[in-house]
């Protein structure tokens, strides 16, 4: 701790962030709720952070190549850990399949969706298994450079379906649709993945695996402390479950 508290004290950390409401948001008040845990844990160990929004696939690059320190939030899957260290949980949320209310899908692995388009955003992960089905063909991939093109297409016609999260649809319909195309989504019971979204910085600065360390440890405090859920709660509302803290 002495040595890290040498590296870093009084340092900015620059993090990529990018546009994911209710959870991120350049306009959001502390840069979203997510973002705000993220400051929050930092300044417990003296550490400023600096954040700046872009699409989420330059977020991703810019991080990875070093040009940027880390970024905030991810889930952790294979390829990504090969170029970053990755925090503990700092919010936990399920995906649903959604899909227009005159239509209905039952699925019980992804061989169910074969043949079926799903609308999916650039840089984004679905879980090992959708993943897998998008990169063999089983599922057919409409990318998008947002979650918010991924709807419109749902809502034209133009996919089948569309993998999000509850809040982040809530936040997407209530920001850019009238309540009759509100009307026309419904969803399927079953998540498509429970994920863990977690803060990574990049493996090209060596000091990032200890740093990663210390962050978990004063995170772990604020979440035993209640400070995790109060910022969750002070921000979403109504929108806010127990389980966004693990």
């Amino acid at each position: 701790m002495l040595q890290l508290s040498i590296c870093f004290a009084s340092q900015v950390i620059r993090l990529t962030n990018g546009e994911w409401e209710p959870f991120l948001s350049e306009k959001l008040p502390k840069f979203g709720p997510s973002s705000q845990v993220v400051t929050e844990v930092f300044a417990g160990l003296g550490i400023t952070v600096s954040y700046d929004f872009f699409p989420w696939p330059r977020a991703y690059e810019n991080a990875r190549i070093g040009r940027w320190d880390g970024s905030a939030i991810w889930i952790k899957n294979n390829e990504r850990a090969k170029f970053f260290y990755f925090s503990d949980p700092i919010l936990v949320l399920p995906k649903y399949l959604y899909h227009l209310s005159t239509k209905e899908y039952e699925w019980t692995t992804v061989h169910d969706l074969k043949g079926l388009v799903i609308g999916v955003t650039y840089s984004y992960t679905y879980g090992m298994e959708l993943d897998k089905a998008l990169e063999t063909g089983l599922v057919k991939a409409s990318w998008a450079t947002s979650d918010l093109i991924g709807l419109k297409k749902l809502l034209s016609g133009r996919v089948d379906l569309v993998p999000l999260e509850p809040q982040v649809l809530q936040s997407l319909l209530n920001n850019n649709f009238s309540k009759a195309e509100k009307e026309k989504i419904s969803f399927h019971e079953k998540p498509v993945t429970i994920a863990a979204y977690r803060l990574m910085l990049n493996k090209v600065n060596p000091d990032h695996f200890q740093l990663i360390e210390a962050f978990n440890r004063e995170l772990n405090k604020l979440k035993k402390s209640g400070r995790v859920e109060k910022i969750y709660k002070a921000i979403l509302g109504e929108m806010y479950t127990s389980s966004f803290v693990d």
